[in-house]
């Protein structure tokens, strides 16, 4: 009797984003809104932002089919006036307010109305993020069906300051619990259809790519500090300025030196810490039964950041329409989707949209 030799079949090959478009006609874009914006003393920036968003939502397809922005000029224009005149000005008078009556001598009074507006600007910026991203996502289509954002922007903005506070006492070490909370919460709330993502990361692996960046930016900041100190306590009189520079100035400057240079290498040692976070955040994710995996490495990451900085520095920014397909191209390489949702039973969204456009994410971002 033969044996019979059983194969498994061959796993499914995920399906990925693809990316067409070309920097030249991003660059006439650019270019045009440029011009556009210097003869209406920056009106026109609204519509020029409009313009790019659909040229790279189109440059995006999936299974063939590409993205649509519907997002208008006029409604990031409108909501920029509201924001401003309703929001901006109104707590810079606050603000003034509160500084007038410290020099008048209230202290008290004034100092807690001025503190109390910065507490407002620092929750009102974490608002702007999650209006931006729900006014993006509102005006997102394939295939005719459109996304939205659920949750609350306040409930974000809540988070985001209180988190925020918990990184500074930690000295920053929270960050890894901080970024899949917040990042958590946006992914969790996005629509598509009547579909909905969820996303639920664990920060704990997070931690050991975070370590070594945050012990090195302790050392650069407290470095920094100390030679802060150093310089200060020894620096001359007034009237003695002149002559050879006291050694212990020159020591001061060394170590502030030094701990700026131990900070950059803090910032480059991130970029593993962004690669692994991309990476749970992409296996934490999952729309109707399809799940999603991030290839990333960070030598691959800090690599690709690195070179996008190059060119933006070196061309004057003229590649900078470039640099956007390489991120979108980056992205579409580096995400894989696993399985694929009936998309016969997912209906249109009767989420809420935003009427205006982002008029926070304006002001403060």
């Amino acid at each position: 009797m033969s044996d019979i030799i059983e194969v498994a079949p061959a796993a499914p090959q995920p399906d990925r984003l693809s990316i067409s478009g070309s920097g030249g006609s991003l660059l006439g874009i650019h270019l045009i809104g440029l011009l556009l914006s210097m003869i209406t003393l920056g009106i026109y920036r609204f519509w020029w932002r409009t313009n790019v968003r659909r040229y790279l939502w189109s440059c995006v397809s999936y299974k063939d089919e590409p993205f649509e922005y519907t997002g208008r000029g006029l409604e990031l224009f409108i909501g920029f006036l509201i924001a401003f005149f309703f929001i901006l000005l109104p707590l810079g008078g606050v603000y003034f307010l509160g500084i007038m009556l410290v020099q008048s001598g209230q202290f008290l009074l004034g100092a807690a109305i001025a503190g109390g507006i910065y507490v407002g600007f620092f929750v009102l910026y974490g608002a702007a993020i999650y209006r931006v991203m729900f006014y993006r996502i509102s005006r997102t289509r394939w295939r005719g069906i459109r996304g939205a954002l659920g949750g609350s922007a306040w409930s974000y903005a809540f988070k985001f300051f209180g988190l925020s506070l918990l990184q500074i006492v930690t000295l920053g070490f929270a960050t890894p619990y901080v970024s899949t909370r917040l990042y958590g919460y946006v992914i969790g709330n996005i629509r598509f259809g009547s579909g909905r993502f969820r996303c639920d990361p664990d920060w704990k692996p997070l931690f050991k790519y975070y370590l070594i960046p945050g012990i090195i930016r302790v050392i650069g900041i407290v470095l920094i500090a100390i030679g802060a100190i150093v310089m200060f306590t020894n620096m001359p009189a007034r009237g003695d300025i002149g002559g050879s520079i006291p050694m212990e100035i020159m020591m001061g400057s060394a170590v502030y030196s030094v701990g700026f240079l131990i900070l950059g290498i803090s910032v480059i040692a991130m970029f593993w810490y962004t690669a692994a976070l991309y990476r749970v955040l992409a296996a934490a994710s999952e729309f109707e039964g399809v799940r999603f995996t991030a290839r990333v490495r960070g030598g691959q990451y800090a690599l690709f950041v690195i070179v996008n900085w190059l060119m933006i520095v070196f061309t004057l920014g003229i590649a900078f329409p470039w640099v956007q397909l390489r991120i979108l191209r980056f992205v579409a390489d580096a995400l894989d989707i696993h399985g694929e949702p009936d998309f016969e039973k997912v209906l249109q969204s009767t989420a809420d949209t935003p009427k205006f456009g982002e008029g926070l994410g304006e002001v403060f971002l």
